[in-house]
This record gives structure tokens, sequence and C-alpha cells, in this order.
């Protein structure tokens, strides 16, 4: 609380709600615009990729023996060549997409932790308890849906 308390106290306390209010806005104007910029660079980034290895799997394709290309399916290599290439740029996109929600949780915590410690323990063990309660409910679902496949 302190270095929140030591950022606003040179505002005149009948100022200092909407001083904060304001500065809540402007962190969430900014931290959308960074959620804009950082799909945009995703997209951009799942494109390149994803042509990259479809150009690099038709030169491949192309420089291959005819008897080789005769005797494979051509619905197999269609389909290496759309959905394989597709589903990699999808991973590494949502490789980057968690990337970027571990480095927003981070900041989200750094800025709990300067609120309060306290407060950041209590939210911090109640994030484990929920997260127990999860596996735990998780695996019990899954004991029942093997025993109804069983069946």
């Amino acid at each position: 609380g302190g270095a929140l308390q030591h950022l606003f106290e040179r505002v005149p306390a009948s100022q200092r709600v909407f001083a904060v209010s304001l500065g809540i806005m402007g962190l969430v104007c900014l931290k959308n615009l960074l959620v804009y910029a950082t799909e945009m660079l995703r997209s951009w980034t799942r494109t390149l990729l994803v042509h990259s290895l479809r150009a690099r799997l038709a030169d491949h394709l192309l420089d291959a023996r005819i008897d080789c290309i005769e005797s494979t399916d051509s619905g197999k290599l269609l389909n290496a060549l759309q959905n394989q290439t597709q589903e990699t740029g999808a991973a590494f996109s949502s490789h980057a997409g968690l990337l970027v929600c571990a480095c927003t949780s981070a900041v989200f915590a750094l800025l709990l932790f300067l609120v309060s410690w306290k407060l950041t323990l209590g939210v911090g063990c109640a994030l484990l308890a929920i997260s127990l309660l999860v596996r735990l409910a998780w695996r019990h679902v899954e004991a029942g849906s093997k025993s109804f496949v069983r069946a």
C-alpha cells in the first residue's frame, strides 16, 4: 500500500479518487492497446510461419522423385500441405498466447503486491486452494468417464 500511497500523495485528498480512477482507466486503455498489438504480432507471425512451412513443404514435394509422389495418396499430400502446416502455426500461436498470459499474470501479481503483500499472500493461497479443488474434481470426472466407457 505504501508505494501506491506515495504515488498519489501529491494529489489533494479531494481529487485523489478522481486521480486514481483516471490512472486505472489509463492503465486499462494501455492494456487493451498492448493486447491489440500483441494479437496483431501473433497473427502476423503465424501467417509468416505457415507461409514458410508451406513453401518449404511444396519445395520438397517438387524436388521429390515422381515414383514417390505417385505411390502416395494425393489426399495425404494435400492434407500435409494444408492442415498440418495450419495446425503447426496454431500451436506456435498458442505458445505465444501462453507467454503473453504469463507476462500479464506476472504484472498483475506485482501490482497486487504493491497494493498489499498480505492481500497477495491471501490471493495466492486462494488460487492454490482453487487449483487443488479443480484437480480433485477433474480426477473425479475422469474416473467417472472411464467407468462409463468400460460399461
